[in-house]
């Protein structure tokens, strides 16, 4: 079986959509196409390209476990080299064929009597397919601050995830919003040429060193000359990743044991006390995402660095203020606010057999039979019942490595299982894995392990909302809200 007249389509050329891609050509696939609005494949690593951006996962298990990198420049690569990592893919597998760049897609609707999907593009043109699957990454939809616009501003206001290079920090008074991964790269790259710079939270979090350094020749000569030091490595980081996902159960030793190095790192850090009061999280350690930093804290003791403990609220001509009446005289507000991660392809029109919507069939919440199925023959490249259900937090708090790696590696799982199925009776899925609330039966063990983990309780509601919204600061998922005054 070749797959002749066997047609897939993939939504998003990240990590997901590339994975899929090569394990269909490998299983001897040919028409399938990989579709992505970009200019070139990578998703979010081609999207974000903020000052600092780099992977809080080391790299050799940031990968494919099918292509490791004997080069990796870095135990925690950058941006630049990540995206050159996943372009080389494309090379090495010749996907280039299969891609159509340059194309949104804006709706997917189920044809039943041809038993096919139709996907139609913001151009209009329509393409069929028997099977879709969507490989739409969590970090597309940035979530901006629900502002009160008090007076037009006049400076410049930006989501990192739309980073306009032509906006010169130096000597600039600069804002930025949120406490999360992103906000810890952004500022200490931003302060080595603004003249102020604000670090605005609504709540502090949890930091944990991140002992990163250039990987030597040695190792890149090892690695490059004796494969399966590789598969050791990255066996041993796997290992020790999932070691640590115990940090979200409740009172657990890892718990403990980590509260306790994050508290002494801050205290040997931030010699300031009130600084350091600023700085401690009130909530359980685990709850939300921790934050593996380099020089952030260091960053925040500098002297033209002020940390700001309450939420942007609204925008003058000039400055920013914040819920305390404080006014701050920005030039520029960099908003590290997260992304909208929860809201599965919010953004396409979905319609499976009998004219259910995807918005209908997840009213509830996400959730796919096995982890993949949505709709017939519609298959969702990340797991949605643990995305949603567990509030990203069952798979990576702790190391904040589990799902970044089970990302990534969940993909190609997901591919194998596609073709497998494909071949054997060229539908892709049998029936019943085809229904709509078959991924109930996934879902429903999953909810009974969260009495267990460290977000129920009193802070159920914060953790809810810091997954579904972003890291930190008063948030609208659909975008920035300038409202007028009155």
């Amino acid at each position: 079986m070749t797959g002749k007249g066997f047609s897939v389509g993939i939504i998003g050329a990240g990590p997901g959509g590339l994975a899929l891609g090569i394990f269909l050509s490998k299983a001897g696939f040919r028409d399938f196409t990989i579709f992505d609005r970009e200019d070139g494949v990578g998703g979010t690593w081609r999207i974000n390209t903020y000052p600092g951006l780099a992977c809080d996962v080391k790299s050799h298990l940031y990968s494919y476990s099918f292509d490791m990198n004997a080069n990796w420049s870095r135990l925690w690569s950058g941006q630049p080299e990540i995206l050159d990592y996943f372009e080389q893919c494309t090379q090495r597998y010749e996907l280039g064929c299969n891609l159509k760049l340059n194309t949104e897609i804006t709706s997917a609707h189920w044809d039943a009597d041809s038993e096919a999907w139709q996907l139609t593009t913001s151009a209009g043109e329509r393409f069929t397919f028997d099977v879709v699957v969507s490989a739409i990454g969590l970090f597309t939809q940035p979530v901006l601050p629900d502002l009160l616009e008090e007076e037009s501003f006049t400076g410049t206001l930006m989501h990192t995830a739309r980073w306009d290079h032509a906006v010169d920090l130096r000597d600039a008074r600069v804002a930025v919003l949120g406490t999360g991964s992103t906000a810890a790269q952004l500022v200490p790259e931003v302060a080595k040429v603004a003249r102020k710079v604000y670090s605005v939270q609504r709540s502090p979090t949890w930091i944990l060193p991140k002992l990163d350094r250039p990987c030597t020749d040695r190792e890149k000569w090892v690695f490059a000359h004796a494969p399966f030091a590789k598969k050791i490595y990255r066996t041993r980081l796997w290992l020790r990743s999932e070691s640590n996902i115990s940090v979200i159960a409740n009172g657990s030793d890892k718990t403990q044991e980590f509260r306790g190095i994050a508290l002494r790192v801050l205290e040997a850090t931030v010699p300031d006390e009130d600084l350091r009061r600023k700085l401690t999280p009130d909530h359980p350690f685990g709850c939300k995402r921790l934050v593996f930093a380099t020089d952030y804290l260091q960053a925040l003791t500098q002297p033209h660095v002020e940390v700001v403990s309450s939420p942007a609220r609204s925008l003058r001509a000039r400055s920013l203020v914040t819920d305390d009446g404080t006014e701050l005289d920005v030039d520029v507000v960099l908003c590290a606010t997260g992304y909208a991660a929860a809201d599965y392809l919010g953004q396409i029109d979905v319609a499976g057999e009998g004219g259910v919507t995807l918005r209908e069939a997840w009213g509830d919440g996400a959730y796919a039979n096995l982890g993949m199925a949505v709709l017939s023959q519609l298959l969702h490249a990340l797991w949605p019942q643990h995305q949603c259900r567990l509030q990203q937090r069952d798979l990576h708090a702790g190391s904040a490595g589990p799902l970044h790696r089970a990302r990534v590696e969940v993909h190609a799982a997901q591919a194998q299982v596609l073709c497998r199925g494909s071949t054997r009776n060229h539908g892709g899925l049998h029936r019943q894995d085809r229904r709509v609330d078959g991924g109930h039966r996934v879902a429903y063990p999953v909810q009974q392990l969260l009495p267990r983990r460290q977000w129920q309780g009193g802070h159920a509601v914060a953790a809810q909302r810091a997954s579904l919204l972003g890291d930190d600061a008063p948030v609208s998922p659909r975008g920035l809200h300038l409202r007028p005054a009155g």
